[in-house]
Parts: structure tokens; C-alpha cells; sequence
């Protein structure tokens, strides 16, 4: 597997206490989705980045969050390599905000169709690494223990095989919802 580096595009200066997407521009690396992980040298600059899985624009441009949790600017020249890139085969990347659309199943599904899929896991092992008895093994153990791995976003979260215990004394419980941040926003 070929890896390439990641370098700035064009001189920046990474505001104090900030996050910033800069744009960088990928060498040696042919394919349209990678992975970058930013270099160990980056702490000694004071800056640190993201590791993420990104597409490629006009064959090798992109952007990388890059933060710099100091009080002063960081100044980052033209040409500075800030991540190490290695390619990614694009089939076995699953985003989150496409819709998984299941061909097989009809709109006039019934109730007790509904509560066996329900239990129902459905992996597609196709494009593993895995031979056919290993294949065999890894979905029976995901059946077997269903109740532990969740099919969609919706099952995240929720549990009933452990009831879970948080001592907050004698103040209340505090509800937050969680953030997610996306290093291309």
C-alpha cells in the first residue's frame, strides 16, 4: 500500500485557542478517498490535528482540521507537510448520513415481519479479507449476541442488558446531547 504526505496549500497563521480547516494538497497517493493522520511533529509546532477519512478533490486537494489550543498564533508556511496520507478502498467506507435502502423488502410488510427483522442482523462480508469459515463464525457470534451490537443509528444509546449507575450525590442528573464534529464542516 502506497502512503503520501499532506502539505499546506498556501501560508496560514492558526488563530490562538481555535480550530481551522486548512487546505492542504496530497502527494503520491492515487485514489479519491484517504486516510490522514497527522504527523508527531505537529505537538513540537504546538498544533494538532485531526485523524480522518476524507475525499479527494480534483485529485488530490482537501482540507484538514488543524487546532492550536495556545494563546499566541501559529504560523504554518506554504508547503509544510502536516499529515502522513494512506489510501482507502472506498467500498468498505460506510457514511453516516447516506440512507441504507434495503431492495429486498416490499412497503406492505407486515407486523410479525417487522418483529423478526427486528432481531435480524444482515452483514455483507462480500469484500472481507475473511475466508468462508471465518465468515461463517463472525456471523454466528454477532447473532448469538445480538443484544450487545446495534443493527442501525436508532439502537445506539439503549440497553437493557446492564443496568447502568451514576452516583451524582445529591444533585440532579445533568442531560447533554453529544456533539459531533466533522473535520470537512
Amino acid at each position: 500500500m502506497n502512503s503520501g504526505l499532506a502539505r499546506t496549500i498556501s501560508s496560514i497563521t492558526i488563530p490562538p485557542l481555535s480550530q481551522v480547516n486548512i487546505p492542504i494538497r496530497v502527494s503520491r497517493v492515487q485514489g479519491k478517498v484517504v486516510i490522514l493522520k497527522p504527523l508527531s511533529s505537529l505537538p513540537q509546532q504546538s498544533l494538532d490535528g485531526a485523524k480522518c477519512c476524507i475525499s479527494l478533490v480534483n485529485g488530490n486537494k482537501s482540507l484538514m482540521r488543524i487546532m492550536n489550543p495556545t494563546k499566541k498564533g501559529v504560523f504554518l508556511p506554504e508547503n509544510s507537510v502536516v499529515a502522513s496520507v494512506s489510501p482507502v478502498n472506498s467500498e468498505s467506507v460506510t457514511s453516516l448520513s447516506q440512507k441504507v435502502e434495503n431492495s429486498e423488502r416490499s412497503q406492505d410488510t407486515s407486523l410479525g415481519d417487522k418483529n423478526m427483522d427486528k432481531d435480524t442482523l444482515n452483514f455483507n462480508l462480500d469484500n472481507s479479507d475473511l475466508t468462508d469459515h471465518q465468515k461463517a463464525t463472525l456471523t454466528h457470534f454477532l447473532h448469538k449476541n445480538r443484544k450487545v451490537f446495534a443493527k442501525d443509528m436508532s439502537e445506539l444509546g439503549h440497553t437493557d442488558v446492564y443496568q447502568h449507575k451514576i452516583d451524582t450525590g445529591n444533585a440532579p442528573p445533568i442531560r447533554k446531547d453529544f456533539i459531533v464534529s466533522h473535520p470537512m464542516s
